[in-house]
């Protein structure tokens, strides 16, 4: 099937229309494997960087229908006619956000270790195919996400607001094992005894 021969080389993207969905789990088992393996799109259109969303937006015109990965915080989760929002900010409207049609979310997101309710607050990395949602009023880059395979749940990746006193060790602990690259990125210096 030509389908399956673009998807297997990493030459198409997955999109599933309904209702055709008799060989959805085939394609996007190709599909995560093309991807697993850097092959075609996944390489040849990839930017290996991984942007946070202000970068995106900020330079939507060099990013645009390119393959990224894009580490942000969930800051709000809309639920509408049957799409799932998963926003950067909680004033949505020119923002960066990542879509899953209610369709994916039924067929597999239960057998992942996702749950769609619980990431409000958590990091997230998405990895497809940036695109500009054109509103009446504003624009927006999103991308839409077909597998779970798209979604890396950032473990212990919280964002924290350092002048809560109840949270006075965090930046003791950022100023010890770390140092701040930009506001929003932080790197961990490795302990010379390790």
């Amino acid at each position: 099937m030509v389908n399956e021969e673009l998807l297997s080389q990493g030459y198409a993207l997955l999109e599933t229309i309904p209702p055709n969905y008799k060989y959805r789990q085939t394609f996007k088992e190709l599909a995560k494997e093309a991807w697993q393996k850097k092959k075609g799109l996944w390489s040849a259109c990839r930017i290996e960087e991984i942007l946070n969303s202000d970068e995106v937006e900020d330079n939507i015109e060099q990013y645009l229908g390119k393959i990224v990965t894009v580490q942000y915080e969930v800051a709000r989760i809309g639920i509408t006619k049957g799409i799932v929002f998963l926003n950067s900010r909680e004033d949505y409207k020119g923002h960066f956000t990542v879509l899953i049609y209610s369709d994916e979310l039924a067929a597999d997101f239960p057998q992942s270790d996702i749950d769609i309710s619980s990431l409000k607050r958590r990091v997230l990395r998405v990895t497809g195919k940036l695109e500009l949602y054109e509103a009446k009023d504003y624009e927006q880059p999103e991308i839409i996400v077909e597998a779970p395979w798209q979604i890396e749940l950032m473990e212990g990746l919280y964002k924290y607001n350092l002048s809560d006193p109840d949270l006075g060790i965090i930046p003791i602990l950022a100023t010890e094992l770390g140092t701040w690259i930009t506001p929003t990125q932080y790197r961990v210096g490795q302990s010379e005894d390790a």
